[in-house]
């Protein structure tokens, strides 16, 4: 995409509002647009951060740690299922009412969610549990989608790689003013009632959306995405470009399934410790709260000051490489802990926070799209898997 012809420009070249830009990297006209979609992103990060605590400690008081395995089954039918039906949707509807339509629709549930939510001990309180912890990933997996496309919309390929490690960091000041305000929100209100907060949370997102959507109306299409668009390029190097790219996707998409699988077993037994040491509903949402806002701290400086420097050193392939083998060794020590279990896999899960491979997928990802039109349809459906 061209940079939209209405970006606001800032016409003093001295003004303090040019040299905070010039720090942060950014262009005058792309100010305006990137500080919308951190905003879209951060309000609908804040909200799933928020539903993630409320129902990670609902379900543990609930159906215990032990029944987390069947969480992370549903979850790779629910993800997959969203991904498939977002493709589905673009080649009904234009990509702009796709997008307005899936953002209103993570939040849609909630309300229903917390009538069940509010009845304990009864089939609809055990359903509403179930459900919402669920829902966490879906929020997660179409609000990463929602920001990737409606950045690669906005955005051309230079303009992107300036803008998006902004963006990108809406998820992670997400994690921390979520995190460090969710225990006095949960005191205050109580982890049912924190669905509501979601879904206002979500709501602003979407009225965010809406308004990037009329600002820059002419980078979002009215049209119907057309399977044409694919195949308009046969011949030649198009072939070529076709085979390189597929067979780059399937490559990510076993590293990306093989880093998601060592995340399940960490979380499980992060999660396992959590309900054996801390048991009351009240301690295991402080503790994830508090858990999260440090980490996200810790996150921020990474992003900020350590990763570009990384890869620049040691190219992204080891950069790549980095997370599994740390944790690898992480966990070994994690094993022999001389502080105990939920001690060492605090650590363990700390360093897997700090280097998973989420935000380095949705980086990938989002730059892939931004090298070819034709390719946000078609990987937009391998993503989530």
């Amino acid at each position: 995409m061209n940079s939209p012809a209405n970006a606001p420009v800032i016409p003093n070249p001295n003004s303090s509002m040019r040299r905070f830009l010039k720090i942060v990297n950014l262009r005058p006209d792309e100010a305006e647009r990137t500080l919308l979609m951190f905003l879209f992103y951060c309000a609908t990060s804040i909200g799933a951060v928020w539903l993630e605590y409320s129902s990670s400690t609902l379900f543990l008081e609930e159906y215990g740690a032990e029944n987390l395995t069947w969480i992370y089954i549903a979850t790779a039918f629910v993800v997959t299922a969203f991904g498939v039906f977002y493709s589905w949707l673009q080649r009904l509807f234009p990509l702009r009412w796709v997008m307005l339509g899936i953002s209103l629709l993570l939040a849609l549930p909630l309300p229903i969610a917390w009538l069940g939510l509010i009845q304990p001990k009864t089939f609809a309180y055990t359903a509403a549990i179930f459900g919402i912890r669920l829902w966490v990933e879906g929020i997660y997996v179409l609000g990463n989608i929602n920001n990737d496309i409606a950045a690669n919309q906005l955005f051309n390929i230079r303009e992107i790689k300036r803008a998006f490690p902004l963006i990108s960091t809406g998820i992670i000041v997400a994690e921390i003013l979520g995190g460090f305000s969710y225990p006095f929100l949960v005191s205050w209100v109580g982890a049912a009632n924190m669905t509501l907060a979601t879904g206002a949370m979500l709501f602003i997102g979407s009225s965010v959306l809406f308004y990037l959507s009329l600002r820059y109306s002419q980078a979002f299409p009215n049209s119907v995405y057309s399977t044409s668009d694919d195949v308009d390029n046969k011949d030649g190097s198009g072939n070529t470009l076709q085979g390189n790219i597929l067979k780059y996707v399937w490559l990510l998409f076993g590293f990306f399934i093989a880093a998601q699988v060592l995340f399940f077993m960490i979380d499980f037994q992060y999660q396992s410790q959590l309900e054996f040491h801390l048991q009351t509903e009240a301690a295991i949402g402080s503790f994830l709260g508090i858990f999260g806002g440090i980490m996200g701290v810790f996150k921020l400086i990474l992003q900020v000051f350590g990763s570009s420097r990384i890869i620049e050193r040691i190219g992204v392939f080891f950069a790549v490489l980095m997370p599994p083998i740390g944790i690898v060794i992480t966990g070994a020590l994690a094993m022999f802990s001389p502080f105990g279990l939920l001690t060492g896999f605090v650590i363990l899960k700390f360093f897997d926070e700090l280097s998973q491979s989420r935000r380095l997928q949705s980086r990938v990802y989002t730059l892939v799209l931004s090298s070819r039109a034709a390719l946000p349809t078609r990987l937009i459906r391998l993503e989530p898997l």
